[in-house]
């Protein structure tokens, strides 16, 4: 009955038209996976084709479509992972191959399936980005040894039908999520706990918003209009109080970092209030549309011509659109309130951790972050640390948080996350706290201990820092100014900007780090992301004209800055000597253009590097001629040393920062330092943690400079050395081998109780 194929003839492989037109020609996911084993079924002259899909639980497999057995089986047939040979398949992730599969003995027989008849067994898995997600099987009546090129060319097409095959399972499994009949259950049992990794600290809770969520919102809205009248008038209301959030959120970013950056939500603004925008919503409303699908079927028709224009600015804009049209569809949602704890909150969700998403609500609304991919020492966790968000990041349950509108609560001291927390829980953990004392500057100190500096992202930390007792900025992130905007900051923007911040610091040393810009720092800025990102890598510098323009005007606006205070600048990783040849005539010609045109400045601002690579260490004492300072960045140059990417999420489990070899080559850049007679600062994590200061100031470093948040805690620690115990850890620190063998030996240094 059934025709050999033999290994001369050609693969059986799909073309791209047949691939494609499997989901083309198609209604629903159901006809999709149909056609799909139709199409394999008849290509491999098999009697059975089918595909059994992975339960979320990892552990069952289930019959999710087939040609051949009865179709009334199609998701009731569930195997376990250790059952029957689809389980072999989806254990050893290998194709498995029986002539006659009632003889072998994983064999498991289900008669409901009614594969009494077909002998022959060829199962392959389907695997996407390394994971299982189903097992591919064909069978026929006639017992029957599959060949080499009949596996290989299986196990190909398993791979070509892979991600159709995935995607129409999890949009049948949203579409009948969707279309349940909601049956309210007992609050103890919806409630489910997911465990998180922190990045920010804090407790949090309020109703998830998705960002870039367009799906989600599909697959849970109203399509079903109200009437014409309640249509129109909810639609007014929704964009209405977009219109408001937006104009709020305008003041809110003006007081955190400047009048210029408040501005950039003018652009949505104007979206708003685009008559022609109103039109095409209201024409979708009469013409008998629920204000939700209005606004998704006109942003779909607007994106689909944004996308057909291949300017940046008009490219640009395709993100300001969707933001808008998210803000209204959110605005339609019904207010609920759960004790009030959680009314008008909101539980930022996000793919990836980004410092732009952080505005993408109203701080003031904000009750918390939850991303899919992030570490502690991303920007945008940083970014969160000094605004006080919660921020934690969720790998296993992250789909769960994607339905708009669910009730979450983060909870940061036990670095879980509840959805649908019982009123209770809200309670407990949300009243306020008493501080088991106060926060006041720490003014007294013992010899030998670094001057604390602070880290300053935003301006408006600046007061708290100066209230704290902060001896000057050790480093003022420039690149944040960046945060709320998509465009690059002008040199007369960039001036004002220095010209507060240091008018606000009084006097005191203020560090300013030129904008360190890499790829994975300007996801969130569209003008310059994608392809063009190269040319703002900051470690290309020598080879991008548009970022040596870029880094020439920065110089020229922190010199006209630098009569309103002490500055300083600061380099971001310098690893050659060319680079910084590059710097010193930059700023030469700075200066040189400055007086030109007769504009007041200061051409004497000291000049820092910052040495954030293993190899840039050992030519400090050549850059030392130079430089007036260096500074060690140790969150990258730690990443350098022990061998992990800064942001990989392996990073805390086998990272330590008490490990020898990178405490000892920190210790040589320090002596390097010393060597040259030139002040040392440390910034980074390990500068914030107790332990870390305290090895630093062991190793007599000039300065650390820390978060605000740390300032205080810092400068007790610091003050509470034991300097006896110190000089002993100095001593012989180098003999040891184990990070544990050094983190025993500085605690005792610490004659304070570290809870």
């Amino acid at each position: 009955m059934n025709r050999k194929i033999t290994d001369q003839e050609d693969p059986l492989l799909l073309t791209l038209e047949e691939s494609s037109k499997l989901v083309a020609h198609t209604r629903d996911p159901a006809e999709t996976m149909e056609n799909i084993v139709e199409l394999i079924s008849s290509r491999f002259k098999a009697d059975v084709c089918s595909v059994y899909f992975l339960e979320s639980s990892g552990t069952e497999l289930v019959l999710g479509a087939t040609v051949g057995l009865r179709k009334e089986s199609i998701g009731k047939v569930k195997l376990k992972t250790t059952e029957g040979l689809v389980g072999l398949v989806a254990e050893t992730l290998r194709p498995v191959m029986v002539a006659n599969a009632f003889s072998h003995p994983r064999f498991k027989y289900i008669p409901e399936a009614g594969e009494d008849p077909y002998l022959s067994f060829l199962g392959v898995p389907l695997v996407k980005a390394g994971c299982l997600v189903g097992v591919l099987v064909i069978q026929t009546e006639e017992p029957r040894s599959f060949s080499i090129n009949e596996i290989r060319t299986l196990v190909t097409v398993a791979a070509q039908l892979t991600t159709v095959a995935s995607d129409a399972r999890l949009l049948s499994q949203l579409t009948a999520a969707t279309h349940e009949p909601f049956t309210p259950g007992e609050p103890s049992n919806s409630t489910k706990e997911l465990h998180a990794r922190l990045l920010s600290p804090g407790v949090g809770v309020g109703r998830t918003y998705s960002i870039d969520s367009l799906e989600e919102w599909r697959s849970t809205t109203a399509f079903k209009p109200a009437g014409l009248e309640i249509e129109k008038e909810r639609m007014e209301k929704a964009m209405s109080l977009a219109k408001e959030e937006l104009a709020a959120m305008g003041m809110r970013i003006a007081h955190l970092v400047g009048q210029d950056h408040g501005a950039i939500l003018d652009a949505q603004l104007m979206i708003l209030q685009d008559r022609t925008i109103e039109k095409d919503l209201m024409t979708c409303v009469v013409e008998g549309m629920s204000s939700e699908t209005a606004l998704i079927f006109t942003l779909d028709k607007y994106l689909a011509a944004f996308q057909k224009i291949k300017a940046p600015f008009f490219q640009e804009r395709i993100y300001d659109i969707k933001d808008v049209f998210l803000r209204v569809l959110w605005n339609l949602r019904p207010q609920k309130s759960n004790g009030g704890a959680t009314e008008q909150r909101i539980v930022l969700i996000c793919k990836e951790a980004s410092v732009m998403e952080l505005f993408a609500v109203s701080p003031e609304k904000l009750a918390g972050v939850i991303v899919e991919k992030g570490g502690p020492e991303c920007h945008a966790a940083i970014l969160a640390r000094a605004l006080g968000i919660p921020m934690m990041q969720l790998s296993d349950g992250f789909q769960d948080l994607l339905i708009p509108g669910k009730i979450v609560l983060i909870d940061g001291p036990a670095q879980s996350i509840c959805l649908d927390p019982s009123e209770a829980r809200i309670h407990a953990l949300t009243q306020p706290l008493e501080l088991p004392e106060s926060l006041y500057p720490v003014q007294t100190k013992t010899e030998k201990v670094p001057t604390v500096f602070v880290n300053i992202n935003l301006l408006w930390e600046v007061p708290t820092a100066l209230h704290l007792g902060a001896e000057g900025v050790g480093l003022f992130r420039s690149e944040f100014m960046l945060l709320a905007r998509r465009t690059i900051p002008t040199e007369e923007e960039q001036f004002a900007i220095y010209s507060k911040l240091l008018k606000n610091m009084q006097g005191k040393p203020t560090t300013i780090r030129t904008f360190d810009l890499r790829p994975d720092k300007l996801a969130s800025f569209s003008d310059i992301g994608g392809a063009a990102s190269r040319a703002y890598d900051w470690r290309k510098v020598l080879d991008s004209p548009p970022l040596q323009k870029l880094f020439y005007e920065q110089v020229r606006a922190i010199m006209r800055a630098g009569i309103e205070g002490t500055p300083k600048i600061l380099i971001p990783l310098v690893a050659s000597s060319e680079t910084l040849d590059f710097v010193m005539q930059t700023m030469q010609d700075a200066r040189e253009s400055l007086s030109t045109e007769k504009l007041d400045h200061n051409p004497d601002i000291p000049l820092g590097l910052m040495v954030e690579t293993a190899a840039s260490i050992p030519m400090m004492p050549f850059w030392a001629d130079k430089a007036d300072f260096f500074a060690l960045g140790t969150n990258d140059l730690f990443a350098s040393v022990i061998g992990l990417e800064r942001n990989e999420e392996a990073g805390s489990s086998q990272g330590d920062h008490c490990h020898p070899g990178f405490l000892s080559i920190l210790s040589s850049a320090i002596d390097h330092a010393h060597a040259s007679g030139k002040p040392i600062t440390v910034c980074g994590e390990l500068a914030s943690d107790p332990l870390g200061a305290t090895f630093l100031a062991s190793c007599n470093v000039t300065a650390i400079s820390v978060s605000v948040q740390r300032l205080h805690p810092i400068l007790r620690v610091l003050n509470s050395l034991d300097e006896t115990l110190l000089n002993d850890f100095r001593i012989n620190f180098k003999k040891l081998t184990k990070a544990s063998e050094v983190r025993n030996m500085l605690l005792k240094s610490i004659q304070l109780n570290m809870k």
